[in-house]
């Protein structure tokens, strides 16, 4: 899977669904953002994850998990075909950065739950990469397209993730929950995973 996504030293582990799988993405960003955070704690309350108005519910849900706070995930609008306005994200990291805030994340959507809408992933990268930000990708309702010659490009950029979590048992079918969460670093997902 690591390999269909395009990461060329990819490798993950099988988790109980993509909402624990988008939880292990956020606790990932925390920890390369703080890495005294596993062993001190965090507070939460200056870190901000930003996502598109139509990100799975579960991005909230680990971001109370978290400490961080329903209010420090920052929703960017979406346009008419429900994807994420890159040039809106750019304003609203930059006005958290004014307000005293630490953006760490942010989580692209790969198959919006209602509309099966995709981020434009690249555009998400290079934000990311110019603020020093994790960027999760939850593709875990459309990461099946990868498997297609011709839908795999809904998926452009996503080899540049740092993480991505991936349901089989959606778009592919299978029929017992297999969720797959992958990362490009392997070091920092063994260290985080060996302590929750």
């Amino acid at each position: 899977m690591a390999e269909k996504v395009g990461f060329e030293n990819g490798d993950g582990i099988l988790t109980t669904g993509g909402s624990n799988g988008n939880m292990i993405g956020l606790l990932m960003a925390r920890q390369r953002y703080d890495p005294s955070s596993l062993q001190n704690g965090s507070d939460g309350r200056q870190l901000v994850v930003f996502c598109s108005e139509e990100t799975h519910y579960s991005i909230s849900m680990a971001a109370n998990v978290l400490g961080l706070g329903h209010k420090n995930v920052i929703k960017v609008k979406v346009d008419a075909d429900g994807r994420i306005d890159p040039s809106e994200l750019a304003v609203k990291v930059k006005e958290a950065k004014e307000q005293g805030k630490h953006p760490f994340c942010v989580v692209g959507t790969a198959g919006s739950v209602v509309r099966g809408a995709y981020d434009p992933l690249r555009e998400l990268a290079a934000i990311c990469k110019e603020h020093k930000m994790w960027f999760h990708i939850d593709a875990a309702w459309g990461g099946g397209c990868l498997l297609s010659d011709n839908h795999r490009y809904l998926m452009d950029g996503a080899h540049l993730a740092d993480s991505l979590c991936w349901d089989a048992h959606k778009m592919m079918g299978v029929p017992l929950i297999c969720s797959a969460f992958i990362t490009t670093d392997l070091a920092l997902l063994k260290e985080v995973c060996s302590h929750t």
